[in-house]
């Protein structure tokens, strides 16, 4: 990725065929860590199946 500034201090950015290749990356590891997301609050809702069973 090349940044080329101009004096009024706005930045450009030009996007290579390798930033392809790490912007599916970032998409994949986005998805993944959404998904992991979503299990663990799903879990979290029987968080009360952990407390103690009254005897019988």
């Amino acid at each position: 990725m090349a940044v080329s500034s101009s004096p009024d201090s706005h930045s450009v950015v030009v996007f290579s065929g390798q930033d392809a290749e790490v912007r599916k990356l970032n998409l994949r590891v986005n998805r993944g860590l959404f998904a992991a997301g979503v299990w663990v609050a799903r879990n979290l809702t029987d968080i009360d199946l952990m407390a103690p069973q009254p005897s019988t």
